[in-house]
């Protein structure tokens, strides 16, 4: 960009015998560069100004936009010269209450419930429906039920409370999900750990959150680090659940205690435990599943580690909204294995990588499509256009949704929805909206709402 100012003062060529000066307008041309700002400041003061732009490059609106802004700043500077540029306010209101309206999501009122109440109301509404399939066994919602709860009655009396924090160390299985639904019931909060993780890491999570029990399976508690050894453990593949009290343990839980502890890939070198209460889940799991829409109908393939938030958005969606939930097992499923899963359960609902997605796209073109499909989400990385268009083109699914979001602000605080037949024309698909009683704010290094096109920080807020 340049920015050019010229002082117009004809006064000593007007004064020449013989002359006369008259206006003389330059055709349209070719912008040498992409932006430019000419101002003219005549002799009575006036001053007048051109933006000169690349077509290709900016868009009339934002250009005008662009001028709105500038004559905004001037007036201000103009009435009060001693404003620092920090303070000067470039939006008018019909924009401050658009970018508020953008930026806010549904603030309810949401039920304030944790999530395992949710999946108990399927329970007892719905107790012979199919609720999780892993492999070759199916257990419906009061089978499901049932087991958590005798699982919860035994870690409760081992000690397990409000605030007490269980290690989950678990292979895929049934006993996965029975584990983090009974772990909840007791009023704990489950900590998952990979076994697949190093030595040195695995031991660090145990340590840092403080776990005082640890739920594992028999194969693969020889695979833990000593130290997890020593620590008062339950094997899952080990004990019954076929006896034992069934009923609902009944917890008193507020919405501040915790429900999980899970820890982030260590982008500082060292994971960080983020601790993720039940009101905000809860209302996070109420808002998205309103948002995608879930109904007893769904089935959903749940494909990522619960060592990863998204897979915890994508356990209890469909659990508390009475869908059919089945988690990949432990093989690493090639595209031919998840369309021929995918078909063979008459998945509804996919969550996916965007690299996988495309590898999907890609490897089984056609052939990839699902009927029974009516929504992928992609989350964790950027999806660009030509991957969205690829997936669109070759899997033809009626929705995408691209879900955004940090650890600490309770997995997806926004989502954006891209319908078949419509697209995006922005590089990457959206981030979107809020999901739920959260804010979202693209504000600069002052802490100033930026106006739309500008770069900026995001800032979430809410009970998110």
């Amino acid at each position: 960009m340049i920015f050019n100012h010229q002082q117009q003062d004809l006064s000593a060529l007007s004064q020449l015998s013989g002359l006369t000066l008259e206006p003389y307008e330059i055709d349209e041309q070719a912008a040498p560069l992409e932006l430019a700002l000419d101002t003219v400041e005549e002799a009575d003061g006036g001053i007048s100004f051109v933006f000169t732009y690349a077509r290709a490059v900016f868009e009339p609106r934002t250009i005008e936009r662009l001028a709105a802004h500038y004559l905004a700043m001037l007036r201000q500077l103009v009435s009060r010269p001693e404003l620092p540029l920090r303070d000067v306010e470039l939006l008018d209101e019909p924009e401050r209450l658009q970018l508020q309206r953008w930026g806010a999501g549904e603030h309810g009122p949401w039920e304030d419930v944790p999530v395992h109440r949710l999946v108990e109301r399927q329970a007892r509404a719905r107790p012979d429906a199919t609720a999780l399939i892993m492999g070759d066994t199916a257990l419906s919602y009061g089978e499901l039920n049932t087991r958590a709860n005798r699982l919860a009655h035994r870690l409760m009396a081992l000690g397990v409370r409000p605030e007490s924090r269980v290690g989950l160390a678990v292979e895929r299985s049934v006993e996965m999900v029975v584990a983090l639904l009974g772990v909840l019931k007791a009023g704990g909060a489950y900590v998952p750990l990979d076994p697949g993780y190093p030595a040195e890491r695995l031991s660090f999570m145990a340590a840092d959150s403080g776990i005082c029990l640890l739920l594992t399976q028999a194969r693969v508690r020889e695979r833990l680090p000593a130290g997890m050894r020593e620590l008062p453990t339950l094997l899952l593949d080990v004990q019954t659940l076929e006896a034992g009290r069934s009923d609902d343990p009944a917890v008193a839980l507020r919405g501040e205690h915790l429900a999980y502890v899970i820890y982030t890939s260590g982008s500082t070198g060292q994971p960080k435990g983020v601790a993720v209460a039940h009101g905000p889940l809860g209302m996070h799991i109420l808002a998205i599943g309103q948002a995608y829409g879930m109904t007893p109908e769904d089935c959903e393939l749940q494909f990522a580690s619960i060592n990863f938030d998204g897979a915890h958005e994508r356990i209890w969606t469909p659990l508390a909204f009475g869908s059919v939930l089945m988690p990949r097992d432990e093989e690493l499923w090639t595209v031919e294995r998840s369309c021929e899963e995918m078909r063979r359960h008459g998945i509804t609902i996919a969550c996916f990588t965007p690299s996988y997605l495309q590898q999907l796209a890609e490897g089984m073109g056609e052939e990839g499509r699902v009927p029974s499909l009516r929504s992928y989400t992609v989350g964790g990385e950027a999806t660009s256009r030509a991957a969205y268009e690829r997936v669109m083109s070759n899997l033809q699914p009626p929705r995408i949704i691209n879900g955004y979001g940090p650890t600490e602000a309770v997995i997806t605080p926004t989502i954006a929805k891209a319908h078949a037949g419509g697209g995006f024309d922005t590089a990457y698909m959206p981030i979107g909206s809020p999901i739920g009683d959260r804010r979202a704010v693209v504000l600069d290094s002052d802490l100033n709402l930026v106006p739309a096109g500008m770069a900026g920080e995001l800032y979430l807020g809410g009970a998110g």
